[in-house]
């Protein structure tokens, strides 16, 4: 699923610690490279249940172009299982399963 170092780097600019298009960019480019990492899927589920809306979106529909494929949604279900969620939170991401 394309170069780990690569990926990596993508992964890192997804991050909170980057500004919205940086992120959004460097999600939609993971997407490109089929990139469904446990460590991307704990960044989408932290931009979709994000206050910005249109990063959640992005966030969501990666999420949504991922689960379409039973390998990804199989790391998708691991990921979010893994994780205690608050209640909006839930309901952000429930739509998902």
């Amino acid at each position: 699923h394309g170069d780990p170092t690569a990926v990596g780097r993508l992964v890192a600019l997804t991050t909170v610690s980057n500004e919205f298009r940086t992120r959004q960019n460097a999600m939609l480019a993971l997407k490109a490279l089929g990139a469904c990492e446990p460590v991307v899927v704990h960044e989408l589920f932290a931009a979709a249940t994000s206050r910005n809306r249109r990063l959640a979106a992005t966030a969501t529909e990666i999420l949504k172009h991922f689960q379409e494929r039973s390998a990804s949604r199989k790391v998708i279900e691991e990921a979010y299982r893994a994780r205690t969620w608050g209640e909006r939170e839930r309901k952000l991401l429930e739509g998902l399963f």
